[in-house]
């Protein structure tokens, strides 16, 4: 059984059923048992799990909380909101280029010329309506760059220009 060490209404240390307790007016417990000793007390922790996760991309948030007979620990399991995972999904440029000819969203010329860091014709409908020098510095940057992260503003202009939706660019950088 798993105790809690308490004193002042704070947590201590746990024990899972071994080791020795010395409290501060010197009593010895060992191997530790619930009971209180002065203003410490040995209380069994009681674990709870509250899964409101419906996806397998998830996060737990632990939450310890003292009652006078137990410590509860509540651990809440939810969901990732999606807007975190997009934040964090990136591709090398290459892993991105072989996705979207995969996909068929570029064909496989365009995606040979888009691998030797040319904007590949397929996007040319993205660069429409955009002041020169936004056209420049967005082909600059196609040019240069190694790592394509899901969430970067080029991302969304070249999903606008080709008609893909959310999922569709989520499924290139494998978020599903």
């Amino acid at each position: 059984m798993k105790l809690a060490h308490i004193k002042g209404g704070k947590v201590i240390r746990t024990y899972h059923g071994t080791g020795r307790v010395t409290f501060e007016n010197g009593d010895t417990v060992s191997p530790p048992t619930a009971g209180v000793h002065g203003i410490e007390r040995l209380v069994p922790v009681v674990d709870v799990t509250v899964d409101n996760s419906k996806t397998t991309r998830t996060k737990s948030a632990t939450v310890e909380t003292v009652e006078p007979d137990r410590l509860l620990r509540t651990t809440t399991i939810s969901d990732i909101p999606i807007e975190d995972i997009r934040a964090g999904a990136s591709l090398d440029l290459i892993d991105f280029i072989t996705a979207l000819v995969g996909a068929g969203i570029l064909p496989p010329a365009d995606g040979i010329d888009a691998a030797k860091g040319n904007w590949p014709a397929t996007f040319a409908a993205a660069l429409a309506g955009m002041p020169d020098a936004q056209k420049v510095a967005a082909q600059i940057e196609w040019a240069a760059v190694q790592r394509i992260r899901r969430n970067h503003p080029l991302i969304a202009m070249l999903a606008s220009a080709a008609r893909l939706s959310d999922a569709q660019v989520d499924a290139l950088f494998g978020i599903v």
